[in-house]
């Protein structure tokens, strides 16, 4: 039961919910978030993102909580820097799917997120260069034999179209221990399977001590719809498709109207 600030744990994604669609931070938002945790409410996030790409925002960084990343595959502690979860794909199951749809889609951008953090470009594409310029992160040009041994997921970038033809194409194929998820319009991943943003979210607060009742989700996409199950309360944006905020207990102002923050401040008038 919350009856304080102090009792309470809000997840929120990141792109499409917690940053404008230029992927900002945008200030009010981010002031209260500083409210929020000054005053004993714990704030993290659950994100697709590498612990590069969410280091960016050096001013979120020392306010979160061990954050969720790489899709639920990580939890990394930004203070002590270190991970303190890192689930990984078995390893010839991925390698043998990836070779599968380069095969079949020779054009797919495909990039390997890596156990030791680093990202692997393995196909170039247009669609794949979306998500380094937006994230501004780095990435190092390997082929598939050269890369380290352990993954924490695959990610292939293409058109809309192309995408849902990989999904098709993937489905009912024989991949024990991994599973296949749209995180975006352009994206499609390969997970380990039992793994996701809401398996995790129940993993961090296993090690915050905090009861998963007390727990507030927000998020936007399908990628967040287990982890808004999963948690004690859960908040759609305004900008999510009509049956992710179906799934929702509440709806926020979207994220180019910095709904996360908004929210967080009616939390601080209502329990602080």
């Amino acid at each position: 039961m919350i009856r304080s600030l102090q009792d309470i744990l809000v997840v929120s994604d990141m792109d499409g919910t917690l940053l404008t669609d230029d992927k900002q931070l945008m200030a009010s938002t981010l002031e209260s978030i500083r409210l929020f945790t000054s005053l004993g409410g714990r704030f993290t996030v659950a994100t697709g993102r590498s612990v590069e790409s969410v280091s960016r925002y050096a001013e979120l960084v020392p306010l979160l909580s061990p954050a969720i990343l790489t899709g639920g595959t990580v939890i990394y502690d930004y203070e002590q820097n270190r991970s303190l979860k890192s689930a990984t794909l078995p390893k010839l199951i991925a390698k043998n799917a990836l070779q599968d749809v380069l095969g079949r889609f020779p054009k797919a951008g495909t990039m390997v997120f890596a156990a030791n953090t680093q990202i692997f470009q393995v196909q170039a594409s247009p669609y794949a260069q979306v998500l380094f310029d937006q994230e501004s992160v780095g990435f190092h040009v390997r082929p598939l034999e050269e890369l380290p041994p352990d993954w924490n997921k695959v990610l292939f970038a293409a058109e809309p179209e192309k995408i849902n033809e990989i999904e098709e194409y993937v489905r009912g194929r024989p991949y024990p221990g991994v599973y296949f998820i749209h995180t975006g319009p352009i994206f499609f991943e390969i997970m380990p399977q039992g793994v996701s943003k809401g398996s995790t979210l129940s993993e961090l607060c296993a090690l915050l001590d905090v009861s998963l009742e007390n727990t507030i989700v927000i998020g936007d996409y399908y990628n967040d719809l287990e982890m808004m199950d999963v948690a004690g309360y859960s908040v759609a944006m305004r900008n999510a498709p009509a049956d992710v905020s179906f799934e929702a207990d509440e709806i926020c102002q979207s994220n180019n109207e910095g709904g996360v923050g908004q929210y967080l401040y009616e939390l601080v008038k209502r329990y602080g």
